[in-house]
């Protein structure tokens, strides 16, 4: 027979009884603080929907980071797949600096939440915490989508709210997962901004100098390559116009020679800096709109580095001559985006709509904004920090003690939109004062052209001269120090332009899209101590692309060779053949018949911020030669001027009998410089044999060249 269960001896069951009962007594009454708040932290800890602030921040961490990397896939699949975005238009380090600056934005909810949770436990639920952070992620990634903002907002709103439900189910109980995910994601980032810095290690390491072929007893020369973006020549008073818009180049134009009529590739920035880069012709790297420089022909950066340069590139234009462009290559220290927290707030999407709104509202301020670059003042900052970097900081006339230097700078301050700093004061027309009359300038590019009345035509151009005026200062002030510092005593120094504009002209507007003289005339201005003597010009038209023989030869080359093709080393021929007549320095001097190319891709069909013109169509090519111009599309449309007797370009002469003769030499010239100039891989495109084919079926059989 079993014995019956005995309560232990130190346990008295009545006592057990009268404990629980005055224990409920008490909690009934609220005496009990203690029992109630431990209670209260069992049923917390029970409760997976409840986070301490530590669990607050690791999710938070890990949901940021996620969502940093979910937004540099929006950015770059919605330029992959976007057929007209060939470019990012970001710094060259986006691929850590998005993530960071979505990270800082996205973080900012959970770091709130956290504290709430700090000071009332349980403020905020997991489900309602996960639904938040998932929420502002997609809502950072949805922002950069062609949709709405109230549209992205509803959107990450409902995918925040039905991703964040199961995982902030579990989201306490779940810590160490979460953990290791931000380590990852967060080691990422870290592997991503140490293979980007070991990048620009490599790029910035000295070359070890090649000794040249042909380099004389003579240490070479620096070489400063300054091209002032959208500049045409006939609004220069360099040039002989007759607005004083440049009294500073004017003023140093004294120190060298000045080429009247200088010829660009082509009419829009990316084209014209390749050949000026490369000495080809643009249409030998079959360029259009939606182009980079890939591997091909060295750059004269690449050149000059390997010739033991240091190499430093400050491009305003952020649009087309970036990194992105190729343009960079050869350059140890290459400068287009600036890279400022601020400008790191703006690589989120969040952050550039908050910043926006207190942006400041200056014209001026948003043209660099819209950019994210540099004006020239910005430009020449950077400049002079590279050269105090390279012993350039005192007068000195030797290269001995440091390495030589080619220094290409891009400025903007004179491309649309036309705005000038405050420090400036308008010499020919007043700031813009209304609503409409910013509009009119800061939008100038996309506008619809046909609305435009006789006076925006005129606030246009005055914007555009002063823009204009306001760089030239800039220009003089950087001419000014270099000699100051002594660095113009041993250097060449070659002022251009890229293309010029539009501004109304054949019904025209902007630039790109025409071969006009407005758009392919442009200033060039050498000064080079003890090669070039001081105010000297030359009346021949000339190329631009010459510049890359130019500058090679008149920098380490040998100037016995001034008059010889240089086409076994650059493409085109060295403009020293100009002066190196020292009779006739000092004088307009003219050459023989010498043919200058251009080329540019037109619109196939009306485009209303271009303007009404659209009788030239797609692939074009122009030729000036002596005081005529020819220019030709695809499609056979063709146009014939005479720039002496008609600057202009009113009057085309191409169904003038008289101009017959002309017409057939400007014809065969066309067909027999396109038939040299191959393209760089050494087969000719078939667009150009076609151009070449329609050209000769216009020419009389015994002016045929032969392939």
């Amino acid at each position: 027979m079993k014995a019956a269960k005995t309560a232990p001896a130190d346990v008295n069951p009545n006592a057990a009884f009268a404990q629980r009962d005055a224990s409920a007594a008490l909690t009934e009454a609220g005496s009990t603080d203690y029992a109630s708040t431990i209670a209260d932290d069992i049923k917390t800890r029970s409760d997976p929907s409840s986070l301490s602030p530590s669990a607050c921040l690791i999710a938070a961490v890990a949901i940021a980071a996620i969502g940093g990397w979910l937004d540099l896939a929006t950015v770059v699949v919605k330029k992959r797949v976007d057929p007209l975005q060939l470019f990012y238009l970001r710094e060259r380090h986006f691929g850590w600096r998005i993530p960071l600056a979505a990270f800082v934005i996205l973080i900012i909810p959970g770091l709130i939440a956290g504290l709430a949770n700090r000071l009332r436990r349980g403020s905020i639920s997991a489900r309602v915490l996960a639904s938040i952070l998932i929420s502002w992620a997609f809502f950072e990634s949805l922002l950069r989508l062609p949709i709405h903002a109230a549209s992205s907002a509803i959107l990450a709103i409902g995918l925040g709210t039905a991703i964040g439900k199961p995982i902030g189910r579990r989201l306490e109980a779940a810590r160490k997962p979460w953990l290791a995910a931000s380590i990852v994601v967060i080691g990422g980032w870290i592997a991503v901004v140490a293979a980007s810095s070991w990048n620009d290690f490599n790029r910035g390491r000295v070359q070890p100098p090649v000794a040249a072929e042909s380099a004389g007893s003579k240490p070479p020369r620096d070489v400063y390559l300054i091209v002032l973006d959208a500049v045409r020549a006939r609004d220069l008073s360099l040039n002989g116009y007759d607005r004083n818009t440049t009294p500073e180049l004017s003023r140093w134009a004294k120190r060298g020679v000045v080429f009247d009529r200088a010829i660009a590739p082509s009419s829009w920035t990316f084209p014209s800096h390749t050949s000026i880069f490369t000495g080809y012709y643009p249409h030998q790297f079959d360029f259009d709109w939606k182009s980079a420089l890939g591997a091909g022909p060295a750059t004269l950066a690449e050149r000059y580095r390997a010739r033991g340069y240091r190499t430093i590139g400050i491009a305003g234009n952020t649009s087309y001559c970036s990194w992105e462009t190729g343009l960079d290559r050869g350059f140890a220290r290459y400068f287009d985006y600036v890279e400022s927290p601020r400008e790191l707030v703006r690589e989120s999407s969040i952050g550039n709509e908050i910043a926006s709104i207190f942006d400041i509202k200056d014209m001026y301020f948003s043209k660099w904004r819209r950019f994210g670059s540099r004006d020239a003042a910005g430009i020449k900052n950077v400049l002079f920090a590279e050269l105090d970097r390279s012993g350039i900081g005192v007068r000195s006339k030797s290269t001995a003690n440091r390495p030589p230097i080619f220094a290409f700078l891009n400025f903007l301050d004179a491309h649309e939109p036309f705005v000038t700093p405050k420090t400036f004061t308008n010499r020919f027309g007043r700031p813009p004062s209304s609503a409409d009359e910013r509009k009119l300038i800061l939008d100038y590019w996309m506008l619809d052209k046909s609305k435009f009345t006789p006076a925006d035509i005129v606030k246009l151009r005055n914007a555009y001269d002063d823009s204009i005026a306001n760089l030239d200062r800039e220009i003089g002030s950087l001419l000014d120090e270099l000699d100051r510092r002594g660095a113009l005593d041993h250097a060449i120094v070659a002022i251009t332009s890229d293309h010029g504009e539009s501004l109304g002209e054949h019904q025209l507007y902007n630039h790109g899209k025409s071969l006009f003289m407005n758009e392919i005339h442009v200033p060039l201005m050498i000064i080079a101590p003890g090669i070039v003597r001081g105010g000297s010009r030359v009346e021949s038209p000339v190329a631009v692309r010459d510049l890359a023989a130019t500058l090679w030869e008149c920098s380490i080359g040998d100037l016995s060779r001034a008059s010889v093709d240089t086409s076994d080393d650059l493409p085109g021929r060295s403009l020293s053949r100009f002066w190196s007549d020292r009779r006739a320095e000092g004088e307009r001097r003219a050459i023989e018949f010498e043919p200058i190319l251009s080329s540019t891709s037109g619109l196939d069909a009306p485009a209303a911020h271009f303007g009404a013109n659209v009788r030239f169509r797609g692939l074009m090519f122009s030729l000036v030669a002596e005081t005529t111009h020819y220019i030709r599309d695809e499609f056979g449309e063709e146009a014939l001027f005479d720039l002496k007797l008609d600057p202009a370009e009113d009057h085309d002469l191409i169904n003038a009998s008289e101009s017959y003769n002309v017409l057939t030499r400007m014809r065969v010239a066309l067909d027999r410089e396109l038939k040299r100039s191959r393209s760089v891989e050494g087969i000719e495109p078939d667009r150009i044999a076609k151009f070449r084919s329609a050209i000769a079926a216009k020419l009389p059989r015994s002016a045929r060249s032969e392939d």
